[in-house]
Parts: C-alpha cells; sequence; structure tokens
C-alpha cells in the first residue's frame, strides 16, 4: 500500500485514526525499524523491543483480519560472490504465489567514491522480452509482481546491511522482468519507496534507475509521471540486428525508440543541478555488434539525445549463443563513441560467480525457450 492507502485502510477497516497509517509506516520502513511483524516477537523488529507501542487492542484487530505486514516473500537463500556481490533468492508465499525472486546487492567501494550499496531489484518472475543474451529472457514470463514484492527486496537489502558501513542508496530496477511490462505496479513501488516517513529516509527518485527495453508508451508515461532515472537497453545499430537479438524490436523498432529519446530527452535541454538524461545501455556481444561501423552508427544515432552511454561486457551463461567482446574491442567501441562526444562508460561485471550478473538471473529455473 502506498501511505494514502494506509490511510484509508487504517480509517475504514480498523476504525483507527489515520494517524495511525504513519505509526505503522515508520515500523515498516523506519531505518531502526524495517519490521517483519508489529508485535515485536521477531528478532530484528527494531530497538529493545520499541514495537511494544503498538496497543494490545491494535494487534488484535489487525490479527483478526490477517493482515501482514510483509508482501508474502520469504527470503529462501543468500550467495555472496567473490567480489562481495551478494544474491537473495525469495520465495513467493502468497496463495497463488508462481515461482522464485532474485534481488542482487552490488557494493561500490573505492576509486574516489562514496561506500554504498545499489539494489538490484526484479518486477517479474522471467521475462517475456525473449531477448537472446539474456537468461531470464530465455525462462518466458511466469508471473508480474505487486508493488509490496518489488517493495520488499529492497527492504530485505536494507536489512542485510543494517550495521554495515555500506547502506543501501540507489535501485536499479534491472533484475527479472521487464520494468515497463508491469508499469502500475513498478510505479506504485517508486511512490512507496520515495515516500519519507519519521524514522525512514526515503530514497531519492534521482537515486533509481529504470531499465526498459523500449516499450514506447511506457517511456512516455514513466517521464512524464516520475523523476527517475529511465535506462533504454539499445543494444544495436540497425533494425535487422536488433531484430535478431531483441524480438521485442518488432514491436518497437530501433528508430521509434530513438525517435521518443530525441522528445524526450532532446541534446542540450536538460534541466536541474545535474539535468536530465537518458542511460542507453548497450551489451557488448562480440562479432554480431562490436564492430567499430556499429560504434559510429550508434554515435549517428544518439547524436540529438541528451544521454549517457554504459557499455556493457556480456556475462556469459550456459547454453549462451554468444560470447564476450575482449578487452580491446571494447576499448576501440568507447573510444569511437568518446571522440564523437558522448559520455560512455563500461560497467563492471560483479557478480558472475554466483550468477548474480547482469542477464544471468534465473538460476533456478532451466525452462528455456529455443535460441
Amino acid at each position: 500500500m502506498t501511505l494514502a492507502e494506509l490511510e484509508d485502510y487504517c480509517e475504514a477497516e480498523l476504525d483507527e485514526p489515520r494517524r495511525r497509517a504513519a505509526h505503522v509506516w515508520t515500523h515498516m520502513y523506519g531505518d531502526n525499524f524495517l519490521s517483519r511483524s508489529l508485535g515485536g516477537e521477531e528478532e530484528g523488529n527494531g530497538n529493545d523491543g520499541e514495537n511494544r507501542e503498538f496497543s494490545g487492542r491494535f494487534l488484535d484487530k489487525m490479527s483478526e483480519r490477517g493482515v501482514d505486514v510483509g508482501a508474502g516473500l520469504s527470503l529462501a537463500s543468500s550467495r555472496t560472490a567473490s567480489d562481495g556481490t551478494k544474491k537473495l533468492v525469495f520465495r513467493r508465499d502468497s496463495e497463488g504465489g508462481v515461482g522464485e525472486v532474485e534481488t542482487v546487492l552490488i557494493p561500490v567501494q573505492g576509486e574516489g567514491r562514496k561506500s554504498r550499496v545499489t539494489v538490484c531489484v526484479s518486477s517479474q518472475v522471467g521475462c517475456a522480452m525473449g531477448c537472446k543474451f539474456c537468461f531470464t529472457g530465455l525462462m518466458g514470463l511466469e508471473a508480474n509482481l505487486t508493488a509490496g514484492e518489488i517493495v520488499e527486496q529492497v527492504v530485505e537489502a536494507k536489512r542485510a546491511q543494517k550495521g554495515t558501513p555500506l547502506p543501501v542508496t540507489n535501485i536499479v530496477y534491472m533484475g527479472m522482468g521487464e520494468p515497463f511490462d508491469n508499469y502500475d505496479e513498478v510505479v506504485k513501488s517508486i511512490r512507496i519507496l520515495t515516500q519519507g516517513g519519521k524514522g525512514y529516509t526515503a530514497f531519492s527518485e534521482r537515486k533509481i534507475t529504470v531499465s526498459t527495453v523500449g516499450l514506447v508508451p511506457e517511456m512516455r508515461r514513466f517521464v512524464a509521471e516520475t523523476d527517475a532515472q529511465l535506462a533504454v537497453s539499445l543494444h544495436a545499430t540497425t533494425e535487422s540486428q536488433r531484430q535478431s537479438i531483441v524480438p521485442q524490436n518488432s514491436k518497437h523498432g530501433l528508430h521509434e525508440i530513438v525517435g521518443a529519446l530525441e522528445e524526450l530527452f532532446p541534446l542540450g535541454m536538460t534541466s536541474g543541478s545535474h539535468g536530465r538524461h537518458v542511460l542507453i545501455e548497450y551489451v557488448m556481444l562480440r562479432g554480431v555488434n562490436d564492430a567499430e561501423e556499429d560504434a559510429e552508427r550508434l554515435a549517428g544515432l544518439l547524436a540529438h539525445v541528451e544521454c549517457k552511454v554504459n557499455l556493457i561486457v556480456f556475462n556469459t551463461f550456459e547454453g549462451a549463443p554468444f560470447g564476450p567482446s575482449n578487452v580491446e574491442e571494447v576499448r576501440a567501441f568507447r573510444a569511437i563513441l568518446v571522440k564523437s562526444g558522448l559520455v560512455c562508460t563500461v560497467r563492471d561485471s560483479r557478480g558472475d560467480d554466483k550468477m548474480a550478473a547482469c542477464g544471468q538471473l534465473g538460476l533456478g529455473k532451466r525452462r528455456r525457450k529455443k535460441v
């Protein structure tokens, strides 16, 4: 629930004052609480039994109605890669719940950057987009997650980092699923995560990035309705090339996507202290889309878009039909983009020894489509 929905529920269903919602909200999301229940009986439910602030009468009403502050996810396992990246695997406990949900905690340390953790959340179980280089895409779509299930991934990440020098400060919707194929629940989850409250450090929308394969109507809605960062998975420089690796291109083609980006993020038309740009994601597939000609075409496609380009070294998996570009090919590709005036970075591969890297989620589900 959003805070407004919780206020309505407290008043209409529990016969409680609307302000009770803020009290519950603090215990659910407050930095010193992150409660799994409101009864104060579970370990980690607060400091020194502070959850006893709730009256027995209120807790009885919650119990009678079967109200649970959780979202129906239970942590099933946790794996940590050699680089410190951690993959959390959740079981869906709700009635009719299908599949497992995977979330990744990515530590960022050193190189002059403030130490922190970015949490990569899933928005679906599986994915319907069928991208040929993505392990999750080969699963097919099994279920959409609710806003609560998306938020619970972040809350569990904050629990995991509580008391450590690495706080969770950034969120990326780059886990399992196509976020804009579950648009309403994704945006609702952002509303919840950015809602301030007593004892609760809300996330800034500018610290939240949502990645899409290019669902153009939802891209337009997202830019109009939120201030969060948009990332677009382009991955190719011609229609035929993109069609071969991103089947969704048949619905929203490369040039339609770029045209929308030119309207939404016109070059030189950013505003605010940091400006607003779109992040372009481009996975480097050896011999497929990593030639110098591809780099030149990409620079041309983005010539009128306020953007940053993020080159992604392909993370391989069993049965993958592609291989990663080598270091020299990635450097040469980047050099062409930088020479054209584009800001371009190379994303580090993180967590690949525990199948926690980009494009590798879904290890527990090996049902695949033919490539």
